[in-house]
């Protein structure tokens, strides 16, 4: 899960990924909303326009050309905005490729459209395996705790 972290030398405010049982309910929403050319992207309470697109390094032209017809500057809590589908903030991709979802080398191919392309199909296709087992855990887990009287 972790290649490049040596146990004997990690550091202060280096990233290592942890397994998980389940999925947040905010990293279901952004896995929900991943397509092949854009993702849906729920608004969080509070967040500007240049919250979301500085950390995912996307453009005013961008957004409005993904959103046309809507007023990117008056974002409300739980609107769906749609963003490009290769441009993560780091924490997505942490998300991405801890949960399996998406290799470490598809953040790094994205600069070559072909590889775009295909990867899209694939994190599609990986979107859809993915969703289903954590899916398929969640209704496990909720039948457990009902038939225990949770």
């Amino acid at each position: 899960m972790n290649p490049d972290v040596k146990p004997d030398a990690v550091e202060a405010g280096q990233t290592i990924l942890l397994p998980a049982g389940t999925l947040s309910h905010r990293d279901r929403e952004i896995l929900e909303g991943i397509g092949a050319v854009y993702r849906i992207y729920p608004v969080r309470k509070g967040e500007s326009l240049t919250d979301i697109i500085s950390k995912r390094n996307i453009t005013r032209d961008e957004m409005t050309e993904f959103n046309p017809g809507v007023n990117i500057d008056k974002l409300k809590e739980g609107q769906l905005l749609k963003l490009p589908a290769n441009k993560f903030t780091v924490r997505e991709r942490e998300m991405l490729i801890g949960s399996g979802i998406l290799p470490p080398e598809f953040f790094a191919a994205t600069k070559n459209p072909f590889v775009i392309g295909i990867g899209a199909l694939l994190m599609v296709c990986g979107f859809v395996m993915a969703w289903q087992q954590f899916y398929d855990e969640d209704k496990a887990i909720d039948k457990e705790m009902t038939d225990l009287g949770i």
